[in-house]
């Protein structure tokens, strides 16, 4: 599970939801003051906009979507299959083509 502050002073709680058993995948979750809001992480793509959408203050711990690591992970954040998110922190973020990625790209 990942949790960070956000820009507006919420929290974001990022978790493996396996509520359907056939359906297990990441959700999200931003608790504020003015109340709850959720969803669905499908794809790193997914994932990216909520980033850069909600500015978290900490990346550390966030969840890839595949086992084979980068070759090299020096600020990589996470990955799928063919993209990493890369920056310094989060308002420099950026998805990218992975070096070692042989699959056709989505951007």
């Amino acid at each position: 599970m990942y949790t960070s502050k956000i820009k507006n002073g919420a929290t974001l709680t990022i978790y493996r939801d396996e509520s359907e058993t056939m359906f297990a995948g990441w959700a999200f979750s931003i608790v504020s003051d003015k109340g709850q809001r959720s969803g669905f992480i499908d794809d790193l793509s997914d994932l990216f906009k909520l980033i850069k959408r909600t500015h978290p203050e900490n990346l550390d711990g966030l969840p890839v979507f595949d086992r084979r690591a980068p070759e090299n992970t020096y600020g990589v954040w996470t990955w799928d299959d063919t993209h990493m998110i890369v920056g310094d922190c989060p308002s420099s973020l950026d998805a990218v083509r992975r070096p070692d990625s042989i699959l056709p790209s989505y951007r």
